[in-house]
């Protein structure tokens, strides 16, 4: 029996594909935690910014729990998915007699997006596929990230299939918490577990979930 080749997605038709099979995915449990993190008292701004924000299930989290969003992605089909599930939850929340905050759709790598000042930032399996400069320079978060707020990341660990063939960047689970100076790590789990890409081809996946909040320290 001929093995499928492991491949991760890449460039716009990879991430189109992806969108495809995930029109309706929920926020990530991980979003949705982050959320719960949040502590108003501390004052950061209530800006959040998702980075590979997909078909929009975190964009409309976060709306839906009062935060201004920018939203990131490469993939057009994936932004135009996420854009009419938005506009679905505005005419919904409007018909119930309330407003939402606002979201901002960008079309762009998310190397090249100036991540504005913000008080709840996730990225969830969107770093790793990064060059390693562009990985280490976004993860300067203090500049980006006001006291008090919440970072939600996710990982790829080096024994991942997909991190030994080449694919994705990886951080060891001691490479973490220096890569997030000024942050105090809250939950940090490793994953790791044999499961199918969206594409459907099988693999080893060894990742880490890190929900960080920012100290007030400057």
């Amino acid at each position: 029996m001929k093995m499928r080749k492991i491949r991760a997605p890449s460039k716009t038709r990879g991430w189109d594909d992806y969108a495809r099979r995930h029109k309706v995915s929920p926020a990530s449990r991980w979003i949705l935690e982050g959320l719960k993190r949040i502590t108003p008292a501390l004052g950061a701004p209530r800006v959040a910014v998702d980075l590979g924000c997909g078909t929009g299930g975190g964009a409309l989290a976060l709306q839906a729990g009062g935060f201004e969003v920018h939203g990131v992605d490469i993939s057009r089909l994936a932004l135009s998915f996420a854009r009419n599930r938005l506009r679905e939850q505005e005419k919904r929340a409007n018909r119930a007699g309330f407003s939402l905050p606002t979201v901002k759709l960008h079309r762009c790598g998310l190397a090249k997006f100036e991540i504005p000042h913000c008080g709840l930032l996730v990225a969830i399996r969107s770093l790793g596929f990064l060059r390693r400069p562009e990985l280490m320079r976004l993860l300067q978060l203090p500049r980006k990230v006001a006291p008090g707020g919440v970072t939600v990341l996710h990982f790829f660990e080096p024994q991942d299939d997909w991190a030994l063939a080449g694919l994705v960047r990886a951080l060891s689970r001691s490479e973490i918490p220096k890569a997030l100076r000024r942050f105090r790590v809250l939950k940090l789990e490793e994953r790791r577990y044999r499961g199918c890409t969206a594409a459907g081809v099988l693999k080893s996946w060894h990742e880490f979930f890190v929900i960080a909040q920012r100290t007030q320290r400057s």
